[in-house]
């Protein structure tokens, strides 16, 4: 092909042809840009095949990814739902329906369970870090961001409930009633195991005292709206995260 332009070049400037010499020469450079910007083109095209392919790859990673997350979330809200059960006994006891027995503690143990999700984050540090995230539909790049966003919600929700457990009610319960956590009547394999000699007598919760705790009973408060809050969280990456994974399942 080269040799063949050559050709025509000489014949034109051999029969003293320059305009159409030059005319010639300017047609051949556009059409050497053209194949320039078709190559280019098709190597774009080609590279951005490439990417939406490892995308949707990252996709199947991400359904797994989510459908254990939502697992985990629904344990979570059985959980809370388990404290939240807690919660009303312990009211109705301190508004004096109910009997303070061995139990009430185990009431107020349930509350300073602390909750942690483990947030994973690679496959989508991945889409984003490889370009792949850019390559997917805007539809599927708002939802993924709305599922992270939304799980990030359920952390600072869990983070607020676990710094209150730690810093407020579980001192609190072990300086005021310390006397009655330390029950072998306890199933907690710790506490069964430091009062495996102990034969003094087990105690309960003194009723008067428990009764006139109002700081407790506002940190039971504090603790249900806590709970409360937590669930409204996991409920809402569940629907986020179910409606992701409807949309990957299309995809593929």
């Amino acid at each position: 092909m080269i040799k063949f332009f050559r050709k025509i070049r000489r014949k034109l400037l051999s029969e003293g042809k320059t305009g159409k010499y030059l005319k010639y020469a300017i047609g051949e450079i556009v059409l050497v840009v053209i194949g320039i910007l078709i190559a280019l083109g098709i190597n774009n095209w080609n590279s951005e095949r490439l990417l939406r392919e490892a995308a949707h790859q990252n996709l199947k990673v991400l359904k797994i990814i989510i459908d254990k997350d939502i697992n985990h979330l629904q344990k979570s809200i059985s959980f809370i739902d388990s404290v939240i059960s807690q919660v009303d006994k312990l009211n109705i006891t301190f508004q004096g329906n109910n009997t303070i027995n061995e139990k009430t503690i185990f009431h107020l143990l349930e509350l300073v369970i602390e909750t942690n999700f483990d947030l994973k984050t690679n496959t989508l540090e991945a889409l984003n870090q490889r370009g792949e995230f850019n390559a997917l539909d805007e539809d599927i790049q708002q939802q993924i961001t709305t599922y992270y966003s939304s799980l990030q919600k359920v952390i600072e929700r869990e983070k607020i409930s676990n710094d209150f457990i730690k810093m407020e009610l579980q001192p609190y319960l072990l300086k005021y009633y310390s006397y009655a956590l330390m029950n072998r009547a306890n199933p907690w394999p710790t506490v069964q195991e430091y009062l495996k000699y102990d034969h003094r007598k087990s105690k309960i919760i003194d009723k008067s005292e428990f009764m006139k705790d109002a700081n407790l009973e506002g940190q039971v408060f504090a603790r249900f709206y806590q709970i409360k809050s937590q669930k409204e969280a996991y409920e809402l990456a569940i629907i986020t995260g179910n409606r992701l994974l409807k949309t990957i399942a299309i995809l593929h």
